[in-house]
């Protein structure tokens, strides 16, 4: 309905509205066709027994299986990290106004705090979870 457009067109902005990074996406997108056909490469070269294509496309199929993995580690960390981290600053928001110590207590010790500039950047997970998959 026109109503809910435009409830969403006002709500665009928030958490729940929030684009993924295009990186993410397209990349997810891209393993996935290529995984296909990777797969159907290899059914055509065992039909026709060609054994030097059928290596190829296996490699090409492992590569777009790791990927697939690894895309969505990205895009499943990078959405748990964004909720837990936004659900800890909104209570510290109300813990500040009772208690302004307690800004400093958390800082130390809350892990997704501490971590933001790392865990939390795109750049970093992505090197984080592709090193992971190599290994």
């Amino acid at each position: 309905s026109i109503y809910g457009i435009w409830t969403l067109i006002k709500l665009r902005k928030a958490l729940f509205m929030r684009k993924r990074h295009l990186s993410i996406v397209f990349g997810l997108n891209i393993s996935f066709i290529l995984g296909l056909i990777a797969q159907f490469g290899m059914i055509y070269s065992k039909v026709t027994e060609n054994m030097r294509a059928f290596t190829i496309c296996l490699g090409i199929f492992f590569i777009a299986w790791f990927s697939t993995f690894t895309f969505l580690n990205v895009k499943n960390w990078s959405e748990l990290y964004r909720y837990k981290w936004t659900n800890i600053t909104l209570q510290l928001k109300w813990q500040i106004l009772i208690n302004p110590n307690v800004a400093k207590e958390t800082n130390k010790t809350n892990w997704f705090i501490r971590n933001h500039s790392t865990f939390g950047n795109i750049s970093f997970i992505y090197k984080f979870f592709g090193v992971l998959h190599v290994i």
